[in-house]
């Protein structure tokens, strides 16, 4: 039913953001840093367990549902918009709704509902970003006027509005990032949250103007009960006991806006602000009509305090809070900054969050004295969905966050840890490694100084581990460590790790480390990994891909993969460097080979730069191998190791330079290299390698003849010169045509004889060019001596 509305005011917003400073020495952890676009959907619940009072919203099409029902007396409610962008502020849609009464809520309180839909196409309003709103008169004798801030009853739905048609706007990155917080509180013991002492969040009990704590005895508790139980009075479940606290605290006290604005003086100690309030004390914070100012930290306490007196589990969580409807996350832009405290509380076997700072508009100026009171506005943040709280608010942590490293308990853990942290990496102890103040008898200073990287489980339990980059070396061994969920040592130099029996690991990041052995628990099951010679492996395991397990193979300079075998079957799983899988059995192991193709850099004489120094290594670990080096293994590449790679050289038929440039890499590193041979055959293959034949080559009718004399004979010319100073016996000769078409010499004849006559192709007056060499079968291998250039001009008579 529509009626006509009393009076054209705009309903005066009163937006003030609630800001905190004054926060405790602590750190969040993983904060979100921006949010991404939201979805679009066509349904809105803003809570799906408190019934008697939230908004069910549906779009189809240009229309929109709402279904609104409040616990505040309400006469006629009034539908409006809010403009984000273009920023209209509020903007009128002449649409008046009187309340239905007819019905009583599950505590038996009544209930003021209406249903209506709006449909765009009937308004002229612009493209843009709106929020929902919805203010309230309490009477007929009312007017939206007298209701400045009181009538804003809810403001807190956002939609985008394109051609008449809405779309609700779904933030699933803040709804996601809640959720993972919220999941590490779901990890406590409730019964951590019912000290009536409040030491857990002690913070809240330092006087600002003194800096003293003050501290819960009993007579204050006792207090506090008291006054809850009048509060609460018939109310028969703790669900019930905590929405009337909520009402009592949303509605009584006032938010200090200048302890916000000047981010000073927040008086949160929860006894003082409820003893002054029942007793019209005047403090710092209130005056002698039992009016009391806090912050967001502060309603929360009160409510904590009261909640723990009657047994409900109640603690504080933190965060930042947007300004609905004046931002959302689109125009927000820092998220990452701690500026607002909530509660949770454990009811039904559930943590449920309420806010109630946000539950009022009263406010109180300091600096003019000016208290203004509107009482209770909405129970919007009362146990709200995650889409309703997404849409303001983003957790940042749980506090006091029981999960930093310092508060490990567990024996085993801590004799594990203690034995890693008391090892020496060189010179240096590895918790040196880790922080400068390390004491093994200080669990504070077990870790690189940053909370964040080593975290249990709020039990005692280790959970995470992030040491990387430190420079450790030897062992790691986490065996046990039951509830560990992220190890992260990545680029340190271990060469073993031990993560077996971790049944709870999702992430591990061992890139970068010489492992030779690991064992780890990947789904509840141990897997064996082992490297042979030549080559180690890093690791990894990653939840996001069904926590397989990746093999990161890292052959020595000169090797190469050649399988990551099964154990139970032998079978070659793979022969890629990098190897992503579900183990199937329980043991595996890396074989390498050598890697002829590895080359990279010419090495040579005294290059020993930091490029080059690795491959030298890998050169004369090699040639040691073979058994032509038996010098220093340091990669420093000088005479010794140039003699070696000659000798090498030389048993391989190659050009004898001491350097090692591709060919000889090949050679060097292929399966086929043959080991250095007795010096018996060494010389030998020297004989044939210092001989250079002597040969000419003579033009005869229609021929060439190319003859040689026989290495093997001593001889010596007319004149005395030695033609053959080595007598040696070879097995045969090459002779070699130089072919000018194909720009080459080419082979002609292998042959045993000591001449070779050309009688094909030949021209007459062309020069021919020819070389001869011998060659002799030594140890299996045929080497060659010294080629001997010839040439002579073809007489080829011309036919008659």
């Amino acid at each position: 039913m529509t009626l006509k509305k009393k009076h054209l005011s705009v309903c005066i917003v009163l937006v003030i953001s609630l800001l905190l400073s004054c926060i405790p020495f602590d750190f969040s952890y993983g904060v979100m840093k921006q949010v991404g676009n939201p979805s679009y959907v066509t349904s809105f619940s803003s809570s799906n367990n408190f019934t008697d009072e939230n908004i069910k919203c549906t779009v189809k099409g240009r229309k929109m549902t709402i279904a609104f029902k409040t616990l505040l007396p309400t006469y006629q409610f009034r539908l409006g918009l809010y403009g984000v962008y273009p920023p209209t502020d509020y903007t009128p849609l002449d649409i008046f709704v009187l309340a239905d009464s007819s019905q009583i809520g599950t505590s038996g309180i009544q209930i003021y509902q209406f249903t209506y839909t709006i449909n765009f196409k009937d308004y002229n309003i612009d493209d843009g970003l709106y929020y929902l709103y919805l203010s309230r008169i309490e009477s007929p004798e009312d007017s939206y006027e007298s209701y400045p801030s009181n009538g804003a009853l809810y403001k807190n739905m956002p939609f985008q509005l394109t051609k008449n048609t809405p779309k609700i706007l779904q933030y699933n990155d803040v709804i996601a990032e809640n959720k993972r917080v919220q999941a590490i509180g779901d990890d406590y013991d409730p019964s951590w949250y019912l000290d009536t002492s409040l030491d857990d969040m002690r913070f809240v009990l330092r006087n600002p103007a003194t800096g003293i704590f003050a501290s819960m005895n009993d007579y204050k508790v006792n207090f506090i009960r008291s006054l809850s139980y009048q509060i609460t009075g018939n109310a028969t479940s703790d669900y019930d006991k905590l929405l009337k606290m909520y009402e009592y605290v949303a509605n009584n006290f006032y938010y200090d806006s200048i302890a916000f604005s000047t981010h000073s003086f927040q008086y949160a100690d929860p006894y003082d602000n409820l003893y002054n309030n029942v007793n019209k004390i005047q403090s710092p914070n209130s005056d002698d009509q039992g009016r009391v100012a806090t912050t967001c930290q502060g309603f929360s306490a009160m409510l904590i305090a009261m909640a723990r007196c009657q047994n409900i589990p109640s603690r504080l969580v933190y965060g930042h809070r947007l300004t609905p409807p004046k931002n959302t996350w689109d125009t927000e832009n820092n998220i990452g900054v701690r500026d607002h405290w909530w509660l949770e509380a454990y009811v039904d076997g559930r943590w449920i969050i309420i806010d109630p700072t946000v539950g009022t508009n009263n406010r109180w100026n300091k600096n003019t004295n000016t208290w203004k009171y509107y009482g209770i506005t909405n129970y919007t943040y009362f146990d709200p969905s995650n889409e309703q709280f997404a849409v303001s608010h983003i957790y940042h942590n749980i506090y006091p966050d029981k999960r930093f490293g310092y508060l490990i308990s567990n024996a085993s853990e801590i004799d594990r840890l203690t034995g890693f942290f008391e090892t020496y990496s060189g010179d240096i102890k590895n918790g040196k490694l880790l922080n400068d103040d390390y004491n093994m008898y200080d669990k504070k200073t077990w870790g690189d100084g940053r909370k964040s990287h080593f975290m249990t489980d709020g039990y005692g339990n280790t959970t995470q581990i992030q040491w990387s980059n430190k420079g450790f070396t030897g062992t790691l061994d986490l065996n046990g460590f039951a509830k560990l969920k992220l190890l992260s040592s990545h680029h340190n130099k271990f060469e073993s790790v031990n993560l077996s029996n971790c049944p709870s690991l999702e992430n591990v990041y061992l890139r970068y480390n010489p492992l030779k052995t690991a064992t780890i628990a990947v789904a509840g099951r141990n897997v064996n990994l082992s490297a042979k010679e030549n080559g180690t492996f890093s690791l990894a395991l990653n939840k996001n891909s069904g926590r397989q397990l990746t093999i990161y193979s890292n052959p020595d300079i000169g090797y190469k993969v050649k399988g990551i075998y099964s154990e139970y079957s032998g079978r070659n799983l793979s022969t890629k460097a990098t190897y992503r899988f579900t183990p199937g059995s329980s043991s595996f192991y890396l074989e390498f080979e050598l890697n002829p193709e590895g080359y990279r850099y010419y090495l040579y004489s005294y290059n020993n730069t930091s490029k080059t120094k690795p491959y030298n290594l890998a050169v004369q670990k090699r040639l040691s191998q073979l058994g032509y080096f038996s010098g220093s293994i340091d990669g420093n590449y000088a005479e010794d190791t140039e003699d070696a790679i000659e000798t090498f050289q030389r048993v391989h038929g190659q050009p004898i330079t001491g350097n090692v440039g591709k060919n000889t890499w090949r050679e060097l590193f292929n399966p086929s290299a043959i080991s250095k041979p007795t010096d018996e055959i060494i010389s030998q293959i020297t004989e044939i390698d210092d001989i250079k034949l002597y040969a000419e080559a003579v033009s005869l009718k229609g021929k060439i003849k190319i003859s040689w004399l026989d290495p093997s004979i001593d001889l010596s010319d007319e004149n005395g010169d030695i033609l053959s100073t080595t007598p040696i016996y070879v097995d045969g000769y090459q002779v070699y045509k130089y072919d000018s078409i194909k720009g080459r010499y080419i082979k002609m004849k292998t042959t045993k004889n000591l001449s070779y006559t050309n009688t094909f192709g030949l021209v007459n007056g062309k020069t021919y060019n020819y070389k001869i060499r011998a060659y002799k079968n030594i140890n299996g291998r045929t080497y060659y001596s010294q080629w001997t250039k010839v040439s002579a001009k073809a007489n080829v008579p011309k036919q008659k």
